[in-house]
Formats: structure tokens, sequence, C-alpha cells
């Protein structure tokens, strides 16, 4: 008797999956992986009766166990809606299979089919036309009647919109030309979450004094829709030194360089002219973040305005529970004196910028 990995193996190419590109869509490997994923749900069996190549899966109303969508930007339609229409079509606990191109990976495809010499030149034009266009105000309507769907996308956004759209993500298959996201239907109901924001200028929601949400304008560092992704780091990554998530693959390449020298925190200085912020004072947390500090941290930090420059660049901690403790203590301090604490905190944390040249990651 023959296992169901051993199945898998033993189905033709042909017979798994309908060609786009004349190659087979998934290996049998993906297959197996993914019918690990999901407990059998998504077998070869499933793909030959949902798949098909030009348009998505057949479905029915909220009775669907699983829907597979072969080539995600493909698609003649916003991928939110994409999404949302199916996490409607979906039974609780029911899965979405998305294959497609990342960015990186279509970048890596340009550059190696052309000659040296002008692949950065081209590189550089598709990169302006598929990655910058869309997101811009003044030429997104134009890019969306020159093109019927996005052209480049990044694994970052779009495992973001996927939770963004209800979904979580609980398997990411690599390939060196595709990705394959696994993601999982795991609630009822849809929760309304705020539109993001794509663009260079960023608006975060952060808490604030009371409790209270604000938005934290920052230049954009990373993918758009990145800011949804708090949770899947946390699980899948964990943090680093210095409280940071571990292999944060949602910040760019000029993200980094902005992050080093705080060039993105520049726009900050409308929250601190809007009174929401003061110079110094612990940072302005998303709620997801912010959830897993103790209650009476977080009670603490309802208290005061959070700051510009927070204490962490006057202690330098060098893990989570390091920086909740520094936190612990500027607040305990502030709340007795605040003028004094602020001044000392800020001659430490200018110090340690300038002469032990602390930075940002």
């Amino acid at each position: 008797m023959t296992t169901a990995t051993e199945r898998i193996q033993t189905v033709p190419e042909p017979a798994l999956l309908p060609p786009i590109t004349g190659e087979g869509v998934f290996s049998a490997e993906e297959v197996r992986q993914m019918q690990e994923a999901t407990e059998g749900v998504v077998s070869p069996a499933v793909l030959r009766d949902l798949f098909t190549e030009d348009e998505l899966s057949p479905v029915a109303g909220g009775s669907n166990r699983a829907v597979v969508i072969p080539d995600l930007l493909r698609l003649p339609a916003d991928l939110n809606a994409v999404f949302r229409s199916m996490f409607e079509q979906l039974q609780t606990g029911g899965f979405l299979v998305c294959r497609l191109e990342t960015s990186q990976q279509r970048k890596q495809r340009l550059i190696r089919k052309l000659p040296g010499g002008i692949r950065q030149v081209y590189y550089l034009g598709d990169y302006a036309l598929h990655r910058v266009a869309p997101r811009l105000f003044l030429t997104r309507t134009l890019y969306r009647k020159l093109f019927v769907s996005l052209r480049a996308i990044s694994k970052a956004e779009v495992i973001g919109r996927l939770y963004y759209a209800g979904f979580s993500v609980d398997t990411v298959l690599e390939a060196p030309d595709h990705l394959v996201i696994v993601a999982r239907k795991t609630s009822e109901q849809y929760t309304e979450r705020r539109p993001s924001s794509e663009g260079p200028l960023l608006r975060l929601w952060r808490v604030g004094r009371g409790g209270r949400s604000f938005c934290v304008y920052k230049f954009r560092t990373m993918h758009p829709y990145s800011e949804h992704l708090q949770e899947y780091l946390i699980q899948t990554n964990g943090l680093e030194t210095g409280g940071k998530f571990r292999n944060d693959f949602r910040i760019t390449t000029p993200g980094k360089w902005m992050r080093k020298y705080w060039i993105d925190e520049i726009p900050m200085v409308i929250n601190l002219l809007k009174g929401d912020m003061k110079l110094v004072g612990v940072r302005p947390l998303s709620a997801h973040y912010l959830s897993l500090y103790p209650e009476e941290v977080q009670q603490a930090r309802f208290q005061f305005k959070p700051g510009l420059l927070p204490p962490y660049y006057a202690d330098m901690p060098q893990n989570f529970a390091e920086i909740v403790e520094s936190e612990r203590r500027y607040l305990d301090a502030y709340a007795k004196a605040p003028l004094r604490t602020d001044l000392r905190y800020l001659g430490r944390i200018v110090y340690n910028i300038l002469w032990k040249r602390a930075r940002s990651k």
C-alpha cells in the first residue's frame, strides 16, 4: 500500500498542473508540502478539480475548503478585492493557495537574461514603471489603465495583503522563480481594518497617551502592507538583540539606509507640532507590539505622551526584556520629575548617538 507522499510523487506532472509557460506550475515536492500544511485538503486531486489556467478556481459561496490561484499577478482585478472575495467564499478553516513571481525574483529573471551594461538601466526602468508608478498618486490611475494587474509585488506585500484580508499565513514555499503561499481562513467574520498607505509618506496607527490611537508620520522604509505582518513575524522570526524583528524582510534596501540615519523619522516632527508626541519619551507602538508588554508597563505608558527620542538610546538595552525594564525606569523617573528626567535622558541620548555611534536598524 502506497503512502500519501508516494502517491503524490507518482502522479505525472501534466496531470498535476495545467501549463502556463510550458512547464509544471507546482512541483511534486511543493504539492507534498502543501498537502502536509493543509492536512490533505490541498491534494493532487483537488488541484486537478479546482485549477484552471486563465481564471480562478470554480467556487460556491462559503462552501469551499480550498481555492488555488495559479498565477496571482495575471488576475485583472485589485488584489485586495480578490482576497476579500476568497475570504467570503471559503469556509472557516479553508485554505487559499497563491502562486506568484515576487519582485525580487522578477529582478533576478530580468538581469539574468540581459547582457552586462544594459541590465541595470533596463531594470531601473522596469522598477520605475512597475514598482513606483502604481504607488504614486499622479501616475496610479494611468498605470491601472495601461496594465490590468500589478506586474511586480514583494513577498512582504502579498503576505501583508492576505493578513489585511483576514487570512493567516501557514506556509511559504520559495523556489528560485516563484513563491507559493498557503493561507488559512481562521475566523468566520471579516474584521474591518484601516486602509494601508502605499505612497512614500507612511501613516501608521500607534497607541498614545490614554490608550488612544493616533497617526505617526514617517517616510516609507517598508514594503506596502508590511504593518499587518507583526503577528506573522513574531510567530515565525521572533525578536533579535535590541527588540527588533529578526530577519525582517519587510524593510526595503533604501529603507535600511534611511533607518540607519533616522531619515525616515523626519516627518514625525508633524506629530511633535500637533502635540501627539514630545521630544523624549517611550516610542509609540502598534497595538499588537504593545500587547507583548507586561500589563503594568502598558498602563504606565498610557499616562504620558510617547516621545521621538526613546530611553532605548540612553540605556542601549540588548533584548526585549531589557527594553521593557529600560522603559519602566524612565516612566517611574518621569512620573516623579518630568523636566529633570527628560533633560538627563536627552544628554545621555545625544552622547550615545554622537560619540558611541548608536544607530537604528
